[in-house]
């Protein structure tokens, strides 16, 4: 069993409060980092706008980012497969 650590995170002045495994909190610490950075961006860029939609915005911006990593490292496994499959063609030729 994974030991469980009580944080609380920040984010738009709202306050978190998780129970989080000790192994990820940095990850949570991170991860509430850049939600707060991208949130600031958004505020800074559009002030007049209430907490609640720059939130939308930011939370929008990073689905985004996450969707184009995740595409991307599926497109570099999707590479790494043909090459295999190149390179045991390329062998099965040569010894045909």
């Amino acid at each position: 069993m994974e030991d469980k650590l009580n944080i609380t995170l920040k984010i738009a002045d709202y306050p978190l409060s998780l129970k989080v495994n000790t192994k990820e909190e940095e990850l949570y610490r991170r991860a509430a980092k850049i939600a707060q950075e991208t949130y600031e961006r958004y505020f800074k860029a559009l002030p007049d706008k209430p907490k609640d939609y720059l939130l939308m915005l930011s939370l929008l911006h990073l689905s985004k980012n996450n969707i184009e990593l995740t595409d991307q490292k599926n497109d570099a496994m999707l590479l790494l497969e043909v090459s295999d499959i190149a390179n045991e063609l390329t062998n099965y030729l040569k010894n045909s």
